[in-house]
């Protein structure tokens, strides 16, 4: 209710009616917010189960992946810089975790 009071003022009663998307546009949001939660709950369960300090460590390999797919979904290039930084990444992980 505080979000509608602050933001009635922004959007008078006599702007244009709403648009509600498609059915696809829909669809997609249903898809995100699904593997959203159960990407959130099994982040969680892993923090449980390994702990948080070895949960951060692997938080690192996230630009990893990101390069990696982008990559390969996008085609994008993968640079000398990023491979620089995939490299620093590994050895960071690397050398944490190892006993």
């Amino acid at each position: 209710m505080p979000v509608a009071v602050i933001l009635a003022p922004v959007f008078p009663a006599g702007s244009p009616p709403t648009r509600w998307g498609s059915w696809t546009a829909w669809a997609v949001v249903l898809f995100q917010g699904i593997v959203g939660t159960f990407s959130h709950v099994w982040y969680y369960r892993g923090v449980r189960d390994v702990g948080p300090s070895v949960t951060a460590i692997f938080m690192n390999l996230q630009p990893l992946v990101g390069v990696a797919l982008a990559a390969l979904l996008v085609g994008e290039t993968v640079g000398p810089a990023q491979v620089l930084g995939v490299v620093l990444i590994l050895a960071g992980v690397g050398l944490t975790t190892r006993r």
